[in-house]
């Protein structure tokens, strides 16, 4: 409503802190090892198993929590073998299909590149699955707009607002800042 950032960025700390627990679509899992876990009511693990997965798995995922304050992310798997277990989520690993938590910035905001370095950007078609990317590889330092943010494969981004790459969300940290 102000316009101001600060207030911005008070959502954003209070997202990644607490995310929204429900959710309702897909996952996807890259092939490995993962302790699966079911929780108590009070939030304590009350069982492990061990889940493998040897190749990339899509399924239904329920909701998306973390269960004790500074602890992992959980997705919680619906259906087949795993369904009413919960993965950590690994960010490019375990995550959520789509732009999860989304957060439009209006006004925009920027993103701050440092140069002389590559970054991976990402556009989702409707089922939340990568369609195109691009590498990003500014010389000098760069500022873009960007007019929300959200977790994508599991990683802190941002969504370009303008330009050649208008719609592709683009990883934050390793050099990209979010003012």
């Amino acid at each position: 409503m102000t316009g101001a950032v600060a207030f911005a960025r008070y959502a954003d700390l209070f997202s990644a802190d607490y995310p929204r627990p429900g959710l309702s679509g897909t996952m996807t899992i890259e092939p490995g090892r993962y302790a699966a876990v079911r929780f108590d009511a009070g939030g304590g693990v009350s069982a492990r198993r061990t889940l493998t997965v040897r190749r990339a798995l899509t399924t239904r995922v329920t909701r998306r929590t973390r269960m004790v304050h500074g602890g992992d992310l959980h997705l919680r798997l619906s259906g087949g073998p795993a369904g009413g277990w919960w993965l950590a989520e690994r960010p490019g690993r375990v995550y959520a299909d789509g732009a999860v938590t989304l957060r439009a910035y209006d006004p925009s905001r920027s993103v701050a590149l440092l140069g002389g370095r590559s970054y991976r950007a990402v556009r989702l078609d409707k089922q939340g699955k990568v369609e195109d990317s691009a590498v990003v590889r500014p010389d000098a330092p760069v500022s873009l707009a960007v007019n929300a943010g959200a977790t994508v494969l599991g990683y802190p981004c941002v969504r370009i607002a303008e330009g050649e790459l208008a719609k592709y969300w683009l990883r934050l940290g390793a050099g990209a800042e979010l003012y």
